[in-house]
């Protein structure tokens, strides 16, 4: 949201969280723009249909009780939707589902089975990717020296070997969608 806010994207930000903490956590930031922020209660988003150009939905998909339902409602009031989500190695599933906890995952995503997800809840998935995440965040995780190789292995071997390297490393995917 801080990102957003800095580089002027939109006169008005608006915001739908989760959870009561996510949204004390972005009241704390006092984002300049931010016109509305609002609780999705797993059923409803507080909004008239298409009161949005563009929605956002990253990292959150995967925490979300009712996926389709949130994303239904996402595509109601928004015209465009962008939705960003952790694929999971299908090599180790079995191992990502006993870790997932109380604010862990709880809906896991292939690239097939996000594609799938998108369409089944009535969007047009306008483009799709696959991609490593980003330099920052491996150094953040890893350190600068380490997470500059994981960074670089990721990315050479999606490239490489795609297949191969999303049954053996987490990714991440993103989806431009339009609504109908």
């Amino acid at each position: 949201m801080d990102k957003l806010n800095k580089k002027g994207l939109g006169k008005t930000l608006g915001a739908v969280e989760i959870s009561t903490s996510g949204v004390e956590a972005i009241k704390a930031r006092n984002v300049a723009n931010l016109a509305s922020l609002d609780i999705f209660d797993g059923y409803h988003i507080p909004h008239p249909d298409k009161s949005f150009d563009l929605g956002l939905a990253i990292h959150v998909v995967e925490h979300v009780e009712h996926e389709r339902m949130f994303l239904m409602e996402a595509a109601r009031v928004c015209k465009k939707l962008y939705i960003e989500v952790p694929l999971e190695h299908t090599r180790n599933l079995n191992r990502a589902i006993r870790m997932s906890g109380p604010y862990g995952h709880i809906n896991f995503y292939t690239p097939l089975t996000f594609e799938n997800l998108l369409k089944t809840s009535g969007l047009k998935v306008e483009r799709q990717m696959t991609f490593a995440h980003d330099l920052a965040y491996e150094q953040h995780l890893a350190g600068r020296s380490k997470g500059w190789v994981k960074y670089k292995l990721r990315t050479e071997f999606l490239r490489f070997a795609p297949k191969t390297a999303l049954r053996n490393m987490a990714y991440m995917a993103g989806a431009l969608c339009s609504t109908k």
